[in-house]
């Protein structure tokens, strides 16, 4: 939009103004048929979208995608995808990265590991970089730790935007929401009123909007809230199975020892004033905070 470029997809309104997600849904898949049913000469793209993780959050964010008229590309394949000028079928792209596409062993001749790299990042290297030019919009939904390297780096920002450059990626959706974290440009997290913010490659600084000379972030740390009704009734149906075990436990037991199903007491962040072995990260963050 800030580019005035006049696309069906403009029409997508904001969450709060569907009623619920079913809705939201028809409406996408509307807005799908105005896209196939543009002229060739009239359609924008193809536009690539790259995901950046593949579990439950990814998962969410392609249940959304699959109401849009799309194929799906290997990252093998990503370049020439990206080099076409229009796709006969799909006006969008879809391409999914894993672990293997994101780092690769510092050490020459080693082959990736996935436990491997859980376990020592600090052997591998970044070579997500390769990957932006030909991505038009990048969703991240990968977890992620200061150990582990980056998938867009600050550095690369600056260069791609160098000299009043245009680069083809200019929209980021991290849902990940780390400040500062895999996507280096998230320098602050935003509310659902003003959702995007442009990261000012003069400045260092978010500007609120989408206008300005760099990428446009959007970077909202409570998304279930968007939409209410389903996030409710999907909590209370997961939650509503081990309220019985919840009142049975005597918390007063040390957290070894806790009786508790492995679902909840994985879930469990904080017990008698400590936090739990898999949450120590966190303690960083109090510090900090």
């Amino acid at each position: 939009a800030a580019d005035g470029i006049v696309t069906p997809l403009t029409e997508i309104k904001r969450a709060f103004a569907y009623h619920d997600l079913e809705d939201a849904k028809a409406h996408l898949k509307a807005i799908g048929g105005h896209l196939l049913r543009q002229a060739p000469e009239e359609r924008v793209g193809p536009l690539v979208l790259g995901i950046a993780g593949y579990g439950n959050v990814s998962k969410g964010v392609q249940e959304i995608l699959d109401c849009l008229p799309h194929t799906e590309a290997d990252v093998a394949d990503l370049a020439d995808a990206a080099a076409q000028v229009s796709h006969p079928s799909a006006p969008l792209i879809k391409v999914v990265f894993k672990e293997e596409h994101l780092v690769e062993p510092i050490a020459t001749g080693q082959r990736f590991e996935l436990q491997r790299y859980y376990d020592h990042p600090e052997e591998f290297r970044s070579i997500f970089e390769r990957h932006l030019p030909h991505l038009d919009m990048l969703v991240n939904s990968i977890y992620w730790e200061p150990r582990y390297p980056r998938l867009v780096t600050k550095a690369w920002v600056h260069k791609a935007f160098a000299h009043g450059a245009r680069p083809r990626l200019r929209v980021i959706g991290d849902i990940s929401c780390d400040i500062e974290g895999s996507v280096e440009v998230t320098v602050k997290s935003t509310e659902p009123d003003a959702p995007t913010f442009v990261y000012d490659v003069e400045s260092g600084n978010a500007k609120m909007g989408i206008e300005g000379m760099g990428p446009v972030v959007m970077a909202v740390d409570n998304l279930p809230c968007e939409m209410p009704r389903e996030s409710s009734e999907h909590f209370s149906r997961a939650l509503t199975p081990l309220v019985t075990e919840m009142a049975r436990a005597d918390w007063s037991a040390p957290f070894e020892s806790l009786a508790l199903p492995d679902s909840l007491k994985r879930a469990v962040v904080v017990h008698r004033g400590k936090l739990t072995a898999a949450f120590q990260y966190l303690e960083a963050h109090l510090k900090a905070s």
